[in-house]
């Protein structure tokens, strides 16, 4: 009868760790996905029109400084031409503003390094 030899309890050991590591990166990497893309969360609370200038309150809902370089401001209708957009630290509430807007309604987009947020709505 032949001898049937397993692997040594060395080998076990080091294959549970390596197996424990890789679950531990994967783990890690998963979590800090997460976390990174909540960084920069930018809400609009409250928005309006005044002769011809439209304010749209701003939170930053995110862990990270909103840079204005790094906000875009899209005119799906409606066209003003100019913006002050400031930096917003985290957890700070902000006023982006649009001056010589176009009478009418305005749609806008606000596209930020985390993504966009829904259309804003504004009468002039």
């Amino acid at each position: 009868m032949a001898l049937k030899k397993g692997i040594s309890n060395v080998v076990a050991t080091i294959l549970l760790l390596v197996i424990t590591i890789a679950l531990t990166g994967a783990a890690y990497m998963l979590i800090s996905g997460i976390l990174t893309s909540k960084s920069t969360i930018l809400s609009v609370l409250s928005e309006m029109c005044k002769d011809g200038n439209i304010t749209l309150f701003v939170k930053n809902e995110g862990v990270k400084v909103i840079k204005s370089s790094d906000i875009t401001i899209v005119h799906e209708t409606g066209s003003c031409t100019g913006e002050v957009v400031p930096d917003i630290e985290p957890g700070q509430t902000s006023k982006i503003i649009l001056t010589n807007c176009t009478t009418g309604r305005h749609v806008i987009h606000i596209i930020t390094s985390g993504g966009g947020i829904p259309p804003v709505p504004v009468d002039c």
